[in-house]
């Protein structure tokens, strides 16, 4: 029962596979789930950590732990992410040009609306629409697959895209974009983006600097937009 619902909700997840074999050397993480004969049908569990191999003990029914079990996955992936220097932004993104252009924004702000007008109007191929993970790599920083999106249609985006452009979006009258201080790209950042700061210090100074980095490498503007914003001039520089 445990291999059909992985099937089920993970057979197209980049990151997470069904396996019986416990293994300790396991590059990344993995998630073992033990069934318990003493915990009933609900969602009840225990959850135990050994360098990188996480155990759940759980019931015998898969479906009642959807989307527990869903949420606990997405929140191992993102810590694991974070200690290494990785972070994850409420956010949509789409590839021009190849290369990856990122919209923050509020829930209602738009952000994944004009990532689909992007991909309707413009084909630019939406890369993540609530979603995006960003990682630093050679002092550079990249856009990699989130795994668990929504977006079908990412047959393409199996690697990671350097970024572009970021994009804080304000709904407006007029279409136009504003350089922004150091102080309020942090700020706005911080706010629209909803970055999930961790409890430990070590990692919370860590992540400081390096959206500190960020903010000083990627060219961060705000986006005030119309309903009839053209998102191709306002890509190339054009308005």
């Amino acid at each position: 029962s445990w291999k059909k619902y992985f099937k089920k909700y993970y057979n197209e997840t980049l990151v997470s596979f069904f396996t019986k074999k416990q293994d300790a050397n396991l590059p990344y993480a993995s998630l073992l789930i033990n069934e318990s004969q003493t915990i009933k049908n609900g969602t009840s569990f225990f959850l135990t950590q050994k360098h990188n191999v996480f155990t759940m003990t759980v019931g015998k029914t898969p479906h009642f732990y959807y989307p527990l079990i869903n949420n606990i996955v997405q929140r191992i992936f993102t810590h694991l992410f974070y200690t290494d220097e990785g972070f994850v932004l409420h956010a949509s993104a789409v590839e021009y040009k190849k290369k990856a252009f990122v919209f923050i924004g509020l829930s209602g702000q738009g952000k994944t609306t004009i990532a689909r007008r992007a991909e309707l109007q413009y084909r630019m191929p939406i890369l993540a629409d609530n979603h995006v993970f960003i990682r630093m790599v050679h002092n550079r920083f990249f856009l990699f697959p989130f795994p668990f999106d929504t977006i079908h249609n990412r047959e393409s985006f199996h690697n990671h895209l350097i970024i572009r452009n970021i994009y804080l979006l304000s709904k407006a009258k007029t279409n136009k974009t504003v350089f922004l201080p150091v102080i309020k790209k942090i700020q706005l950042i911080r706010n629209k983006a909803q970055i999930q700061i961790p409890s430990f210090s070590k990692s919370t100074n860590t992540l400081q600097k390096l959206l500190f980095s960020f903010v000083m490498n990627v060219r961060i503007e705000e986006l005030f937009f119309t309903k009839e914003v053209n998102l191709p001039e306002i890509i190339n520089g054009t308005k």
